[in-house]
């Protein structure tokens, strides 16, 4: 029997239709279904913005009522600094349920905003991003994660604006310090005034925000925070994890994340000699990465921002991040923390190569969508 064949003039336009059907169900109906299943699947399990009703909602609570939010046995104590117990107040003067919806409806919106700062025109690029699970943990939980991802692209909006740039990363960094290595984007980069004002503002805001809730809960603080590394780590994406699980020490686990950190430090020092000013940034957040013994799966959502500086169009590279559905929140299996490393590394580090002509050459400083100002400068 003879198998159906339709003449090439009209397998053509079939292919072409097929094409052209094929973003609106991948990079639109899919993360619009994600995002009005998902939620209700995460609050029938009770797991819907679980970081804040947990720790940062209470935490602004027992700042109300006059305690300190350092108080509760781990892991109920609050492992941030007291500018983020401060920063939750006004949430605490709400309905915790309240909060909670209007915290993860911010968390969800963190990310197109941040790729709206980052200039990305492709309506693809905010779906595919949306269908990442560091994005889907991050809105899961209602954690910082992605409004600090907004932040680090306001930070690069603004950058040559030294005082609302330098506030804007003193901002990120004192309710996360983990993300210190911005500031060394800026001393790489020779951006003095805006340095000194993070640096500064940083310094006040942290200073100022533990005298209101008690110098003396700075030790609590640290206490909280070392058990909280003591525990993460066994459930943790970091290469200090990988490096213990293997069964390497926590001696060379030091040893690993010092001389990562030196490399990504290293990196960003050389692009910002070059004039790289998305080299030196991605090479920033690498660091901030590498440099700390935990990485919750949510702090890989911050690659976003090098990846749209570098890929402002839908690409392998924004596709590639649908692989971490293998991985878990917590408690990945070996493979499971090799396969998320191995990802955040290509996405970091794949962009900056060449590109063939026309494409954009990788030591350029002005990705496709941006908008040259007078004098050459990209826009932001």
């Amino acid at each position: 029997m003879s198998t159906l064949r339709w003449p090439s003039a009209v397998r053509a336009p079939r292919r072409v239709a097929l094409v052209r059907l094929a973003d609106p169900v991948l990079f639109a109906v899919f993360p619009l279904l994600a995002l009005a299943l998902l939620p209700l699947l995460f609050a029938h399990d009770h797991i819907l913005a679980l970081d804040f009703r947990d720790w940062y909602w209470p935490a602004g609570h027992r700042v109300l009522l006059g305690q300190s939010p350092y108080t509760q046995p781990y892991p109920w104590g609050l492992n941030y600094p007291a500018f983020t117990a401060l920063a939750f107040v006004p949430a605490a003067l709400i309905p915790r349920g309240v909060a909670a919806v209007l915290a993860t409806v911010a968390a969800m919106a963190a990310v197109p905003v941040a790729l709206r700062l980052l200039a990305v025109g492709d309506w693809r690029v905010y779906g595919a991003a949306m269908l990442w699970p560091p994005v889907v943990y991050g809105w899961q939980t209602a954690n910082l994660s992605l409004l600090l991802v907004a932040g680090v692209a306001a930070a690069w909006r603004w950058r040559d604006r030294p005082v609302l740039g330098g506030l804007i990363v003193a901002a990120i960094v004192a309710l996360k310090p983990v993300l210190w290595p911005l500031g060394l984007w800026l001393l790489c980069t020779r951006r003095w005034r805006m340095l000194a004002w993070a640096v500064a503002a940083a310094a006040v805001v942290t200073a100022g925000s533990f005298m209101v809730v008690g110098l003396g809960q700075l030790a609590r603080y640290i206490d909280q925070l070392h058990r909280f590394f003591a525990d993460a780590q066994r459930r943790s994406y970091s290469p200090y994890s990988l490096v213990t699980h293997l069964g390497g020490g926590h001696l060379l686990a030091d040893a690993t994340l010092v001389a990562l950190t030196i490399a990504a430090a290293g990196a960003c020092l050389v692009c910002g000699r070059r004039g790289s000013d998305r080299g030196a940034l991605s090479a920033a957040i690498a660091a901030t990465l590498v440099a700390t013994p935990i990485v919750e799966a949510h702090y890989l959502a911050v690659v976003l921002v090098a990846l749209a500086l570098w890929r402002p169009r839908i690409g392998p590279l924004w596709v590639i991040g649908l692989a971490l559905w293998v991985t878990p929140a917590d408690w990945p299996a070996q493979w499971q923390r090799v396969v998320f490393l191995a990802v955040g590394a290509i996405v970091l580090l794949a962009p900056a190569l060449p590109r063939r002509p026309g494409g954009g050459a990788a030591g350029s400083d002005c990705p496709a969508v941006s908008r040259a100002r007078p004098g050459g400068r990209c826009a932001g």
